[in-house]
């Protein structure tokens, strides 16, 4: 998928089937405004991090739907690594793949 500066217009909008549940007519009208809001006014920084990415953090979560580390920590994109599991367990075995993948990135 390339970037592109395309234009959100209604029609994209407001297109809705027959098919689509309420679910996911939320969903997609969710993606659209996030489309038109913040990528297309962002596109350069998007285009940034499709190029090369270089987050501060890692942070394991809870895969709990009620948790969202991204927004109680405020990350924007490209800020953070986010690893959700359930109980945000960290095995031992993978502590020291974890850490090397950081210091190559």
């Amino acid at each position: 998928m390339t970037l592109t500066k395309e234009v959100v217009d209604e029609k994209e909008m407001s297109a809705v089937t027959e098919h689509e549940s309420n679910e996911f007519t939320t969903l997609k009208h969710r993606f659209l405004n996030f489309k038109k809001d913040k990528y297309l006014k962002n596109l350069e920084h998007y285009q940034s991090l499709a190029d090369e990415q270089s987050p501060k953090f890692l942070v394991i979560s809870c895969a709990d739907s009620r948790v969202c580390p991204s927004n109680i920590l405020g990350f924007q994109p490209g800020e953070a690594f986010v690893v959700r599991n359930i109980a945000n367990l960290v095995p031992p075995y993978e502590v020291f793949y974890t850490v090397l993948a950081l210091n190559k990135c």
